[in-house]
């Protein structure tokens, strides 16, 4: 985001007005955008976020090794980059690209063409902040927090700061991985939770092998929890599990 410049919340115009030589970037209540034309419909992920993704949002996503989510994420970025007719982007940093690229093809991704890939893996690439600017991608996955930054907890909740954010000002929805501790919670859940707007869990049911995708915080729906099949396609949706009131 430019730095000393205001943006309007609703329009996504810079600096729209400046009095006494204050900038002036509000705007009435009545004349903002509701949420749910933010929103980008993508399947069985509408109802995990709450109605759809909202395009401003950031999500902690976590889950235990071999759970599926570079599978579960790798299938989104096609299919968003399908929907918003666009780039989506994936910061690689846990995996070299071609070991995404097996995946990708065995699962078959749709839109490969549109899925850009950010090689991050064992160091911090100081441009990526640049080419979310420079390529506008309509989707944003960092795989994973720990992998780009290491364990550094308050360099993770500024990252995850920033991505919010970016997210903010690209209109473009963010997705970061984190690992998860033995009791399969995120690490450092209660610190970082309220820099974003959702976190999710995902891990395998031991009884039948499904896996099971928990929204533990939404701040644009309810927490709820669905279920995934293994395919040779990739994960499938199979049951909608439970919803909070």
């Amino acid at each position: 985001m430019p730095e000393g410049r205001a943006r309007c919340p609703s329009c996504k115009k810079w600096n729209l007005r400046v009095v006494g030589g204050v900038t002036d970037a509000s705007v009435l209540l009545s004349s903002v955008q509701d949420i749910t034309e933010q929103r980008i419909l993508s399947g069985p992920w509408d109802y995990c976020f709450g109605g759809g993704i909202v395009r401003s949002s950031a999500t902690l996503f976590g889950g235990s090794p071999g759970a599926g989510k570079t599978t579960l994420l790798l299938q989104l970025a096609g299919i968003i980059a399908g929907i918003e007719q666009g780039e989506t982007m994936y910061v690689a940093a846990e995996q070299s690209l071609p070991e995404l690229k097996m995946t990708a093809q065995r699962i078959q991704v749709e839109n490969m063409n549109k899925v850009r890939m950010i090689p991050a893996m064992g160091h911090a690439n100081e441009n990526i902040g640049s080419l979310f600017y420079k390529y506008k991608p309509k989707l944003v996955i960092i795989d994973s927090l720990q992998g780009l930054i290491g364990d550094d907890m308050p360099l993770s909740l500024k990252m995850c700061e920033l991505c919010k954010q970016h997210a903010v000002a690209l209109g473009c929805p963010f997705i970061i991985i984190s690992q998860v501790n033995k009791g399969l919670e995120l690490q450092g859940l209660m610190s970082l939770q309220h820099a974003v707007d959702t976190t999710m869990t995902f891990f395998p049911d031991d009884e039948d092998g499904t896996r099971i995708l928990n929204v533990e915080k939404n701040r644009f729906g309810a927490d709820v929890a669905m279920r995934f099949k293994m395919t040779e396609r990739g994960l499938i949706a199979v049951i909608k599990e439970t919803e909070e009131t």
